[in-house]
């Protein structure tokens, strides 16, 4: 098997050599500073295989342009409400989701077991005070279920529709649910009803997929915002596939792209799979993987970006090269991708190369000799070839990727210091991501390979204490103490794990009552709605929920099934609901969390400290603390056996609502979880077991 050096001398032996290619680089990002447009292609990106363009011929088809091999169609059981069906084709290629075929074979209404809604009028829809709101769920549902709404947005004029296509934005339905949902695994995510981010992705994909069949069936031809819209979308989704098709459709209709569809396009490329579970935690360079995403057809985990020959960094250079010859002027997006995607396969070179030749950044004299460092490129922070936080994200990511974890903080803490920019919370954590990484302890077969770029065991503790401290003061988030209190269970640390996991239970505290009280607010508002308008329902939509959901009464009862907005409800109430729907996602996958890290305690069975003590008094207490956040199934070893419970004597009235399914209470007052925890962790008193025989406090706990 091939090592990393062959790797990378094979690549280095595709290129110009390193001085020709740093006289063209120069050249350009100069011409890019003056504004001049560039004197000729950047030799040093040529690909083995380039992009052939069709030529730009005008075209008036009406026919189905995309065939969306990249949706999955997939029914749902998962959590939220909406009437738009998902995908019907399974061509996705990722991995198929598959429900039970008992779920397969019968819809939402057959389950639900509920009153239907009864038939009401509803009015003739405000379609123009609805453009003018721009509200995007607003809009989507109407595109997505009312054929008035559809018809008269099919015939708005060129300028409008290129509008109201763009509020349709990432931004709104697929960035918020990527950090969430991007680690959760599709059978976990099904097991407690939550939307996996690959259906997400899908079901919003096929949703733009309708609406431009729409527009094209009424006699229209996209425009060059449309497309840069879809390519932002396909890019921010990680379809690569999706946005090439609908780049062969802009040359069909004669349309020339922008630096801003040449950089989509490299991203879509480049993060291809990237953001789903089992993809990308396969984004390390290794010999394994490198081997495994060079085969075709590709294994499960496998099939987003290609390495080898024809592989991402082909193609993101070639498109490079491509853009540079139509006079396009590179920005810092672009060196961005053309970074990402060298990294992608171990040509680290090119990546430092860039660096250098771009900003002024040597990766290597950095290393050696940070004081001897000259000064770095100046750039107008109006000059597009300025770095930002994404230029700190990028490095991070490349270097972290490519086993050179302190490289890649040497380069974050450089760039920040010399182009005044404040690292964000979204670096640290990729950079703590990848301290975790590489300081966990490798077994099995091929440990050489798999301990390249292995660091120190406290490499993570260390860097999240100093984030989260003086001079940076970053608040840490979710995930990150997720990866600390992993570590910390890992090097038997007791006392670094029970002390994060308070802290991130002070964080889910605020999460839950925020969420709470919002929906408070948005219960008020729907009753509001109500009074004054009466039902504006036409058919059980209510039912079967956001995504055809199929559920139990008991679930449904307590879910946001009959909040859910209609294409008639005002902006501020779909603005509120949205917000209040990302809560209960983020409610329920920071419990899920909560459930992970006590079944890791309860199977630690040798921590620091005294063992007969930990499991006399230890283990009890940690359960009498806990017990609201218990698994459905508690064991434990000790030195006599394994004790097994039901933790359902723990719970009121015989039960707990369940934390994965959102069946949580929604109310904040008498709650002992808000309340109890915030006087410096203390242990219950007796007033608690009082509290058990009121049902009112029952009712409001979180178990």
């Amino acid at each position: 098997m091939p090592r990393k050096d062959a790797i990378s001398t094979r690549h280095r032996n595709n290129l110009y050599s390193e001085s020709h290619f740093s006289e063209q680089l120069s050249r350009t990002a100069s011409q890019n500073a003056s504004g001049g447009p560039p004197r000729g292609p950047l030799e040093f990106f040529r690909s083995v295989s380039t992009l052939p363009r069709r030529p730009l011929v005008p075209s008036s088809r009406r026919k189905r342009s995309a065939s969306l091999k990249w949706r999955i169609g997939i029914p749902a059981a998962v959590h939220g409400n909406t009437t738009a069906a998902l995908p019907s084709e399974s061509t996705l290629d990722f991995d198929p989701f598959t429900l039970g075929k008992d779920i397969e074979s019968c819809n939402g209404d057959q389950l639900l077991n509920h009153n239907p809604v009864q038939q009401t009028v509803v009015p003739p829809l405000d379609i123009d005070a609805i453009l003018e709101e721009a509200q995007p769920g607003r809009i989507l549902a109407g595109l997505t279920s009312s054929p008035e709404f559809q018809q008269a947005v099919s015939q708005l004029p060129a300028a409008t529709f290129s509008e109201v296509i763009r509020l349709l934005s990432p931004e709104y339905f697929i960035e918020p649910s990527k950090e969430l949902l991007s680690h959760l695994h599709p059978t976990t995510a099904y097991v407690n009803r939550i939307l996996p981010l690959s259906m997400l992705m899908a079901r919003f994909a096929e949703q733009l997929e309708t609406i431009v069949e729409q527009r094209r069936y009424a006699g229209h031809r996209l425009g060059l915002a449309e497309y840069t819209h879809l390519l932002s979308c396909a890019a921010s989704m990680g379809y690569g596939r999706m946005a090439h098709r609908f780049w062969e459709e802009m040359a069909e209709d004669g349309i020339e792209p922008t630096v801003e569809c040449y950089n989509y396009l490299m991203e879509a490329k480049a993060w291809d799979g990237g953001y789903v579970a089992k993809e990308n935690h396969r984004v390390r360079s290794t010999v394994w993987n490198y081997e495994k995403r060079k085969r075709w057809p590709s294994n499960p985990g496998y099939k987003g970006f290609k390495t080898g020959k024809g592989g991402v960094r082909d193609q993101v250079h070639g498109l490079f090269s491509m853009m540079v010859e139509s006079g396009l002027n590179p920005n810092e997006a672009t060196f961005i991708h053309v970074m990402t995607a060298a990294g992608r396969e171990w040509d680290m070179e090119s990546v430092k190369t860039t660096l250098r030749t771009v900003w002024g950044i040597d990766v290597d004299l950095l290393e050696k000799d940070p004081a001897s460092h000259p000064p770095v490129t100046v750039y107008a922070v109006s000059s597009p070839l300025h770095p930002t936080s994404h230029s700190l994200f990028a490095v991070a990511h490349i270097f972290g990727s490519n086993n050179e974890f302190a490289t890649a903080l040497k380069l974050v803490d450089f760039i920040s210091q010399s182009y005044h920019i404040p690292i964000p919370q979204r670096v640290w954590q990729e950079l703590l991501e990848w301290s975790f990484v590489l300081s966990v302890d490798r077994f099995g077969e091929n440990l050489r390979e798999k301990s390249v770029g292995m660091i120190p065991r406290d490499s993570a503790h260390k860097l999240f204490d100093v984030f989260t401290s003086s001079p940076y003061n970053t608040p840490a988030n979710f995930k990150m103490y997720d990866l600390v209190i992993k570590l910390g269970w890992m090097r038997q640390s007791k006392d670094r794990t029970f002390r994060y996991m308070h802290a991130a239970r002070e964080h889910f505290l605020q999460t839950l009552k925020t969420r709470n009280q919002l929906f408070h607010k948005l219960s008020s508002m729907h009753k509001e709605i109500m009074s004054t308008k009466g039902p504006y329902r036409t058919d059980n939509s209510s039912a079967t929920g956001e995504y055809g959901s199929v559920l139990s009464e008991p679930a449904y009862d307590y879910r946001l099934t009959h909040l859910y907005p209609s294409v008639t409800s005002p902006g501020a109430y779909w603005d509120l609901y949205n917000t209040v729907k990302h809560l209960n996602v983020t409610v329920a996958r920071e419990s899920l969390r909560f459930q992970r890290w006590i079944r890791l305690v309860l199977t630690r069975r040798k921590w620091t400290g005294s063992k007969a003590r930990w499991e006399r008094q230890g283990i009890p207490d940690f359960i009498a603390e806990w017990k609201e956040f218990l698994p459905r199934r508690v064991f434990y070893h000790t030195r006599a056996g394994i004790v097994e419970f039901d933790p359902v004597s723990l719970w009121p009235e015989g039960h707990r609502w369940d934390l994965a399914n959102f069946m949580l209470p929604l109310w904040d007052a008498e709650n002992r979880l808000i309340q109890g925890y915030g006087e410096s962790h203390q242990s219950q008193t007796t007033d608690d077991q009082e509290n058990l025989n009121d049902p009112a406090t029952c009712a409001t706990r979180l178990d």
